[in-house]
């Protein structure tokens, strides 16, 4: 979606976009891979070590239907517009070890219909919706940027480590302590300072307006195995 925006350089010659609906990685499919795409529905995981990267992805489902096992999978370097859930019915269900990494995250976060089994490390992403609501718990969230969340419902059972939050409806359900940064200015944050996800600010593209500024408070505030890196989705050894 975004090779069509002329804010963004080194475009390849062919600029239309490679167009997607609605996937579903059945049982069967473990092991699949799938990047470059504009998915512009919700993508089921059914199955483990599915890997969605480099994508924009509407819709992210963990498991929809019965009796699913999709363990271990990965979404990466994708923007991620309207959702990321759960969606099991019957039977047995997990969804264990899924790593979320280095993406712009304009949604929060519904994992109520099965919290418990289900564990997610949410690394190195920028979180940029006001005000979002996060239902989960057993997860990890470590070296990411939050525009005011709100962890409410279940918050208090994740593992925070080195995040950059702007504000928090519910600050109390985010543990203070392990680098975690309170009350940081969106404005002081990125290459702009008035990111939005729908509309950036003129002469800046839709993800680029995400690079951090010089100076920014993110810059050097995450850690990955003791290795310094910046918060945020372009950070770490795996940049958006």
């Amino acid at each position: 979606i975004y090779l069509g925006d002329p804010k963004n350089g080194n475009r390849q010659w062919n600029v239309n976009v490679a167009t997607v609906g609605h996937l579903v990685f059945a049982p069967g499919s473990a092991g699949s891979k799938c990047a470059g795409l504009y998915m512009n529905s919700y993508q089921y995981l059914n199955e483990q070590k599915i890997t969605i990267e480099r994508c924009f992805v509407e819709q992210i489902v963990f498991a929809n239907g019965n009796n699913i096992n999709c363990d271990h999978d990965t979404i990466r370097q994708c923007g991620i517009y309207s959702a990321i859930v759960l969606q099991p019915n019957t039977g047995t269900f997990s969804a264990q070890g899924e790593m979320v990494y280095n993406n712009i995250i304009n949604t929060g976060i519904d994992f109520s219909k099965n919290m418990a089994n289900t564990s997610v490390y949410f690394i190195n992403n920028d979180f940029v919706a006001n005000g979002n609501s996060y239902r989960c718990q057993n997860c990890v969230f470590q070296n990411n940027i939050f525009y005011n969340p709100f962890f409410s419902d279940y918050g208090s059972s994740n593992y925070f480590a080195n995040n950059i939050i702007t504000s928090s409806t519910d600050a109390s359900k985010i543990a203070t302590g392990n680098n975690n940064l309170f009350s940081v200015g969106w404005s002081t944050l990125f290459a702009t300072s008035t990111p939005n996800i729908s509309t950036p600010p003129s002469g800046f593209s839709h993800d680029g307006q995400f690079i951090l500024a010089s100076g920014s408070p993110a810059i050097g505030a995450g850690s990955i195995n003791g290795t310094t890196v910046d918060c945020g989705g372009f950070g770490g050894a795996a940049p958006y």
